[in-house]
């Protein structure tokens, strides 16, 4: 039986340039330019309290450390529960995975061919980074 595979393309990604422009904008901010930061969707207000809140409280109150790969069971399953009673949709919390940053999505990304059956799919929540297209 003939493979239906193709050769990776992964080698045409285009390279990333946002973080040379974060640079750029930081030597020019270092000799006394105002810059706005519109380059990676810098915040431009501060965290909501609630937010600060829980952080605190996870700081002041849990063990802090790396996750597994996949992302604590507790995430994963309040995801599930959240597209249940949002959307009305049943998602299996052992079907969702959770990444820290690009780095992990890139990693994540580049592993997914080998991880599935050719003729399946997968879903990339959007915004996403260019090379991760």
């Amino acid at each position: 039986m003939e493979s239906q595979r193709s050769p990776s393309n992964r080698g045409e990604i285009a390279p990333f340039f946002v973080m040379e422009v974060m640079r750029a904008a930081e030597e020019r901010e270092l000799a006394g330019d105002q810059v706005l930061h519109l380059e990676v969707g810098q915040p431009s207000t501060p965290a909501p309290a609630g937010v600060i809140e829980a952080a605190h409280r996870a700081l002041d109150e849990d063990v802090l450390g790396y996750t597994t790969a996949a992302g604590t069971p507790e995430l994963r399953a309040r995801v599930a529960r959240h597209y249940d009673e949002w959307y009305g949709v049943e998602v299996d919390p052992d079907r969702l995975m959770f990444t820290v940053g690009a780095s992990g999505r890139l990693s994540l990304r580049s592993s997914l061919p080998s991880m599935s059956v050719i003729g399946s799919s997968s879903v990339a929540r959007l915004p996403l980074l260019p090379q991760c297209a």
